[in-house]
């Protein structure tokens, strides 16, 4: 039987006749084959689709998903071949099967709203994903038919590419884009370009676009960058410039970035970037700034370094010589020769303005009258001049439409017909925007294909004075409210909130981000949602129960505990006391939004000890749940699981767990979820063996379906487990897998990891390299600023010093951490109510070994009501030691049976063997029962493994070479060793290439043969493991 469509099925293309081999999705094989084909079918049992590539006649064509059901056909925007993993198309495949396709526009009627959206403003399309102009931004300008040659400039350009930076600044009209485009045309250097918009002032946005500039040159560039972008939350501007620069020194070949309309920006975080950047920037890229005027950077300090060529007014100003030129071509040679001297002193060589002039002589027929009024015309006054006398010349029709456009900062013919309100047709508008096209003056075009435009500078000031002064508020803010409507229908969220915005639509502008609160939720896109929320007044926020809720579960997403109730409650007030369609109790969004915020409350009751009233808020969210919301309803049953283990009912927990684990539609992302919490569990009960096999089985899932938050809580796991084992080489490496990816992994992971790392650290005996990791983990917390994250670290420093037998620091430590309340669930590596109780017994006098004690003992009442095993053996052990100093042998033996008869099962042994103290307390126990004939065997057994774990060093466990095998990891050859060595020393690849004379290429290839191997996307995070690995030494 032959396939006579290629299709994907189980992760595998087949796509020749059966008996040829089929291609697994994601490899190099499946990326050439899209290379070269147009289409195949998906089939799985998340849904079904077509995919094709998008008609374009670019190079590099993006994929779209489309399928047909009940005679309505759905699209879905999939991206470039290069995004197409296994991941993407299974998302993609449940969108489509989903109640209404992601991308499909739906219209719903304000009364009765579906289950899966909540009421929107009615020029909202809430299913739709957003979209972004972001291609028009990257493409170079086109230039105009006329261009002079300017052969001293371009010589110019040229040798500044031996400096740093380009700085071409001069006010609108001076040529300054013209010349860059005309100039990269002549260089051989691959060359990226980015027009920025006064949108662009947030850091995050800054970052996405300079770094899709660059994979627009190199696809595969940036990669670790670009992931930093998914995080919650952005770090610092100047973590975020160590990153790209690393990234930027894996850019294979030379490059010239331009970034024009750099006067666009005036955010101090993007001109903090950009500082770090080009103090640091890689001698590969050689960046180029085109502004209206000087930018707050220090320009002085380059110069004196020779970093900096610089192209300005005076430079960019037509001569006599090159303004005949253009006239010529424009206007014929004669009419150049009657007005080229005079143009020339009159615009004193501002090239758009003697572009109007030529402009307008060349539809006017008497030249020498038109020079006569244009000498009469005020200096500061001849740009509307000329921009007045050329609009005059046009259909009053064409004038009202492009005054109308002007409050339009970029536009194409469907947005133009559509503000000016079925005026005119798309068809007529289209025709004029061709016609203005070819004047080369009045409009600029954005892109090669798509039709985007934008004014000049100084056409568009003209016509909004013009708009201001003829078209009244009322009819301006309808224009702005068409152009929302617009954009809102195309998915164009930002720009449809900022045109809702300046109609004074408030309202709406916060309903557009309502609606698509339920796509972000479900793509976890936080960091957009918080952006869009940061555009609208507060005020809109805080009478918004969608809105409220949206900031909730951002604040979760960035650990923010402690600020949920006062969010979540305000939110139910509103939703009691509205008369919106979230207010109806039996509504489907109001259901939802219930069901949202009793997640939240059960998340937060179960953090602070509050197990029933999580268990109750989990089941609550359960009943309040609609049809059809599996992936919100996984919430729940996490939080419902974690609630049952806490109050005893582990069975029950995990019995609920294996039926929604079972479920055949269970999307990976709620897979990953259910198996967290059945981690979690295992944890809190001490089934150490559970936890290392649902840990690997969370770890497989993540990595197939590229889950980065489940994948490194899955390493954290594993980390614990091997720690306490005393495994510890093994431990080091998934606990650094997780810090090498901080920016990818959840905060609470990556501060638990750093714990976790440092106590490995001390057990082998690297007490330095112990120390060192504390430094990492306050300088990680404080960028996340969590007061309760830090006090938890600060007490972590305390612990780790006390091991260090420095207790007056730890002291000093325990105080910076305050006092803090025994409770919640202590399924964490550091508990400070624990580091508390140990500092005491450590101080040693009978005063603080009594208060030490009495705080063990309501640790121990609390962890036992709270069924955690775990943390039980612990306080058990602290116990023998507290009974010890206070000379109570019989109660420390009998209370150190009771905790090794706990631990044994799961083969606890730091938990023991990280308290020194207790190996003269295990040698009598040891010898009490070998004297009272107490017999058995597995108990004496773990408890002399234990013995010999008490003693720094401890034994590494396995050989490098078993733990690459066991985690995956492919060996590398004596070159990659090299080339990791180089790229530990910062070197950029193509100072990699001069070393080992090799070219940039070959060392490309090497550098992702690592990263393959090590299973990391970038240079930091290889280093990062290699370090912990024992490939490289240490810093």
């Amino acid at each position: 039987m032959r396939r006579t469509i290629p299709s994907v099925e189980g992760g595998l293309l087949y796509h020749s006749e059966i008996g040829s081999d089929p291609i697994v999705v994601g490899t190099t094989a499946w990326y050439d084959w899209l290379e070269q084909h147009t289409s195949f079918l998906f089939a799985d049992r998340a849904g079904s689709f077509t995919a094709h590539k998008s008609p374009s006649g670019s190079s590099a064509q993006d994929w779209e998903a489309s399928r047909t059901r009940a005679g309505k056909r759905s699209h879905l925007w999939l991206g470039p071949a290069r995004a197409l993993t296994l991941a993407l198309l299974l998302a993609a495949a449940q969108a489509l099967s989903a109640e209404h396709a992601l991308a499909e526009p739906i219209s719903v009627p304000a009364a009765q709203p579906t289950a899966s959206q909540f009421p929107v403003h009615e020029t909202a399309v809430p299913a739709d994903p957003p979209s972004s102009l972001l291609h028009t931004k990257l493409y170079r300008p086109r230039t105009s038919s006329d261009v002079i040659p300017r052969a001293h400039l371009l010589e110019r350009l040229n040798a500044g590419l031996s400096g740093t930076v380009t700085l071409v600044c001069a006010p609108a009209g001076f040529g300054k884009t013209t010349l860059l485009v005309e100039w990269l045309q002549t260089i051989d250097h691959p060359t990226a370009w980015l027009s920025l918009e006064a949108n662009d002032n947030e850091l995050a946005a800054f970052v996405h676009l300079l770094t899709a500039a660059l994979q627009s040159v190199f696809p595969d560039s940036c990669q670790a960058t670009a992931n930093l972008l998914k995080a919650p939350q952005l770090p610092p501007a100047d973590r975020v410039a160590t990153l790209l620069i690393n990234d930027l020194a894996d850019v294979p070949e030379d490059v010239v970035l331009v970034l024009d309309d750099y006067q666009s920006i005036h955010s101090s975080q993007v001109h903090s970037l950009l500082e770090l950047l080009i103090r640091h920037l890689p001698s590969q890229l050689h960046l180029v700034l085109a502004t209206r005027f000087d930018p707050p950077l220090p320009l002085a300090r380059w110069r004196a370094e020779g970093r900096l060529n610089e192209l300005r007014r005076a430079d960019l100003r037509f001569t006599l010589q090159e303004t005949h030129a253009f006239l010529t071509r424009v206007v014929g040679k004669e009419l150049a020769q009657q007005t080229a001297q005079a143009l020339e002193e009159r615009t004193e060589g501002w090239i758009a303005v003697l572009r109007l002039a030529a402009l307008s002589l060349h539809n006017t027929s008497d030249g020498a009258a038109f020079l006569q009024r244009l000498q009469h015309s005020p200096d500061r006054l001849v740009s509307s001049y000329l921009v007045e006398e050329i609009l005059a010349q046009q259909a009053p029709a064409v004038q009202e439409l492009l005054m109308r456009t002007s409050m339009l900062e970029q536009f194409c013919a469907a947005l133009v017909a559509a503000i000016m309100g079925g005026a005119t047709s798309q068809a007529h508008v289209q025709a004029t925007l061709d016609w203005l096209e070819h004047s080369d003056v009045l409009i600029i075009p954005l892109d090669e294909q798509q039709g985007w435009y934008r004014f000049h500078p100084l056409f568009q000031q003209l016509l909004q004075q013009r708009l201001q002064g003829r078209v009244s508020r009322e009819e301006i803010a309808l224009l702005h409210q068409r152009a929302s409507a617009w954009y809102a229908g195309q998915g164009l969220i930002e720009e449809a909130i900022e045109h809702a915005r300046a109609s004074g639509d408030g309202p709406g502008a916060a309903q557009l981000v309502a609606a698509h609160f339920l796509w972000a939720f479900q793509q976890e896109q936080w960091v957009q949602m918080e952006h869009w929320l940061r555009l609208l007044p507060e005020e809109q926020i805080q009478s918004s129960p969608v809105l409220l809720v949206a900031r909730a579960w951002i604040l979760q997403a960035h650990g923010q505990l402690k600020d949920l109730p006062r969010v979540l409650t305000a939110a139910e007030q509103l939703l009691a006391t509205s008369d919106s369609d979230t207010s109806k109790p039996n509504d489907p969004p109001s259901r939802l939004l219930r069901a949202l915020i009793a997640i939240l409350w059960s998340m937060v009751q179960f953090f602070s000890g509050q197990a029933q009233a999580s268990l109750q808020s989990a089941r609550s969210a359960l009943e309040w749940m609609p049809p059809g919301q599996a992936h919100v309803a996984s919430f729940a049953l996490q939080y419902l699981a974690l609630s049952h283990q806490v109050t005893g009912k582990e069975d029950v927990a995990l019995v609920e767990l294996n039926k929604a684990l079972r479920e055949p539609s269970a999307l990976l992302h709620d897979t990953a979820r259910l198996l967290f919490a059945q981690v979690l569990i295992y944890l809190a009960s001490g089934k150490l063996q559970q936890v290392e096999h649902t840990s690997r089985h969370l770890l497989q899932l993540a990595q197939q379906a590229d889950l980065a938050i489940s994948q490194y809580w899955a390493h954290l796991m594993l980390g614990v487990v091997y720690y306490e084992w005393n495994n510890l080489y093994t431990a080091a490496y998934h606990f650094s897998v997780v810090i090498a990816n901080r920016h990818r992994a959840h905060s609470w992971a990556v501060q638990e990891a750093i714990y976790g790392l440092a106590l490995a650290y001390q057990a082998q005996g690297l007490g330095p390299q112990a120390q060192e990791t504390t430094h990492v983990l306050l300088e990680w917390v404080q960028e996340q600023h969590n007061m309760p994250q830090l006090m938890t670290a600060y007490a972590f420093c305390g612990h780790l010093a006390l091991m260090q037998d420095e207790v007056e620091e730890a002291e000093r430590w325990l105080e910076l951490a305050g006092e803090q309340e025994v409770r919640g669930s202590m399924i964490y590596l550091e508990d400070p109510p624990i580091t508390t109780a140990r500092i005491l017994l450590a101080k040693g006098d009978a005063s603080s070994v009594a208060r030490g004690q009495a705080l063990l003992t309501q640790l121990l009442q609390h962890v036992e009501a709270m069924h955690n095993t775990r943390k039980t053996i612990t306080v058990l052990v602290l116990q023998a030691w507290a009974y010890d100093l206070q000379g109570r042998l019989t109660e420390v033996l009998a209370v150190l049976e009771r905790a090794l008869v706990l631990a044994r099962p799961a083969g606890f042994m730091r938990t023991f063997a990280d308290l020194p103290e207790l190996s003269t307390l295990l040698q009598e126990l040891r010898k009490r029962r070998k004297a009272s004939q107490t017999t058995d065997s597995k108990l004496d057994a773990y408890l002399q493994r234990i013995l010999g774990a008490v003693s720094p060093p401890a034994p590494q466990g396995v050989s490098l070479e078993e733990l690459m095998r066991q985690e995956g990891l492919a060996s590398l050859t004596e070159r990659e060793l090299q080339i990791l060595r180089l790229l530990d020393r910062d070197l950029t690849n193509k100072e990699i290439a001069r070393e080992l004379v090799v070219t940039s290429g070959t060392v490309k290839v090497h550098t992702t043969n690592v990263y393959r191997k090590l299973n990391v996307n970038n240079r930091h995070a290889a280093v990062t493991l290699s370090k912990a690995l024992g490939l490289l030494a240490a810093s």
